[in-house]
């Protein structure tokens, strides 16, 4: 970093007394950010380039706030992004990210003046302009990467160096909505032989990422039905690491399926893979949801590639270390199993019953939505209700599967033109869940013999709607 600059940071930061506006305290290393990493740019974008190229300003806080959200809309993959205000010659000086928001003490004329503050910010490069710097543009504005490989694509796992190409698709599937937010932003990529992959930025207060070792693990022990990693990238600052994770295949989310018979595979598939994740990867899911389960399209010139696959292992557990206590509370709201919603005070170990409990949910979501949306009406709009605590969410759902009258409620609900013809599948799916035996059960039986037979009843029963069923019976 050029000394003028340490110079100016130095100066800046003995100014200045950071508070937080939202989001986490990180102020013991925020002076490491700035040194190291990241900065600024105005909502400023060409026909040819999106990129941003000065600091955003405005007289007022909320004009500054809105440009600087025009700014992670247009570059969500940004890592900082300065800012100033000047009010009757008074400045404050901004500094936005998705860990934090940040603002100074008032700055008085004479203290700093505006042609210091420009001066210095048109001496900072890409890089501390807060650009990502894993990601390539060129002057027509596409977007790319660079992942392990040369000629071809290489695992991983290789030494090979980063020199493959991959273009990234002109707008993300997902971004956070918010500047201050733990949402990824996820991206399609291509190469230039068709193919297709996942590219997903983030940032993780974790140096070395927790996704990445297992996702490492899963395509070292190449894992089916689960997405298997192709690159991992980071760039560290602090305590806080902003990182990049390449995974294949692409796939569709849940919500996008073109017909009954295609998401029923596509369930099928995923408890499938959720059995080999657990079993031959000692690792737990614990974060099932819509956003989760992913559709894909390998299998149509593949018939042995999964028609749906499990990403995001953020939250996982690694069941290779020994569990430590406190177990913490994991998962989607809405989607999370009885057991663990109600334990929510002390919680319990979360385990693969729990997963396939929370599959059930996100089918009874999809069955009830309309046009991707719940009506205001719905019982399962209840489970989403942000204002009620875990317990009171974990007792509604226990209300509503264990009573007769309350699941054929939700039945009642179901999407007439495409599921309602699979009332059977619901009912059947309930009872492999939560009746075992007689009594409504929502335990763990943790014999391999009753392990298998949960697994399998749910597979069986998504597989007889899918139309793909053995003459055995057993599909796996």
């Amino acid at each position: 970093m050029p000394y003028s600059l340490f110079l100016w940071l130095w100066f800046f930061l003995s100014l200045t007394n950071f508070m937080s506006v939202n989001g986490v305290e990180i102020q013991d290393v925020l002076l490491e950010f700035f040194t190291q990493r990241f900065a600024h740019g105005k909502a400023k974008r060409t026909a040819r380039s999106r990129r941003l190229t000065h600091v955003v300003w405005d007289k007022d806080p909320e004009g500054l706030w809105s440009r600087a959200e025009r700014v992670f809309r247009w570059q969500p993959a940004r890592l900082f992004l300065y800012g100033y205000t000047i009010d009757r010659e008074v400045t404050e000086l901004w500094l936005f990210s998705r860990i934090g928001i940040y603002r100074s003490e008032p700055i008085l004329p004479g203290q700093l003046t505006l042609k210091q503050l420009i001066t210095y910010y048109r001496g900072m490069t890409d890089f501390q302009l807060g650009l990502n710097p894993l990601i390539r543009t060129e002057k027509s504005g596409h977007e790319w990467i660079l992942v392990k490989g040369s000629g071809k694509l290489e695992s991983c796992l290789s030494d090979s160096p980063r020199e493959y190409k991959l273009c990234l698709d002109k707008d993300p599937i997902t971004h956070p909505r918010e500047i201050v937010g733990n949402r990824p932003t996820v991206y399609r990529a291509r190469d230039d032989y068709g193919g297709e992959f996942a590219v997903k930025f983030s940032v993780n207060k974790a140096q070395i990422s927790h996704e990445e070792r297992l996702l490492r693990r899963v395509t070292e022990r190449k894992i089916w039905g689960v997405a298997q990693l192709v690159d991992f990238q980071t760039i560290e600052a602090g305590e806080y690491t902003s990182s990049c994770v390449v995974t294949s295949p692409f796939a569709r989310d849940l919500e996008s399926y073109h017909s009954i018979e295609e998401l029923m595979r596509c369930f099928r598939d995923v408890i499938k893979g959720h059995y080999f994740l657990y079993h031959d990867s000692k690792i737990l899911h614990r974060d099932i949801s819509v956003a989760n389960i992913m559709i894909t399209n390998n299998h149509k010139s593949n018939p042995d590639a999964p028609s749906g696959i499990l990403i995001d292992l953020d939250r996982s557990l690694d069941l290779e270390t020994e569990p430590k206590k406190p177990y913490g509370l994991q998962g989607t709201r809405a989607f999370m199993s009885i057991g663990i919603s109600l334990s929510y005070k002390d919680p319990i170990l979360h385990t693969y019953r729990h997963d396939l409990e929370s599959v059930f949910y996100v089918f009874l979501y999809l069955a009830v939505c309309r046009n991707k949306k719940l009506l205001k009406t719905s019982r399962l709009k209840r489970w989403m209700d942000g204002k009620k605590d875990w317990a009171e969410v974990g007792n509604m759902k226990r209300e509503d599967m264990s009573d007769n009258e309350n699941f054929n409620a939700i039945i009642d609900e179901f999407e007439p033109l495409r599921f309602r013809r699979l009332e059977a599948l619901a009912r059947e799916l309930r009872s492999i869940l939560f009746y075992p035996e007689k009594d409504f059960f929502v335990g763990t039986k943790t014999e391999a013999e009753d392990v298998l037979k949960l697994y399998n009843g749910m597979i069986v029963a998504f597989a007889r709607w899918a139309d793909r069923l053995d003459v055995s019976g057993v599909v796996w």
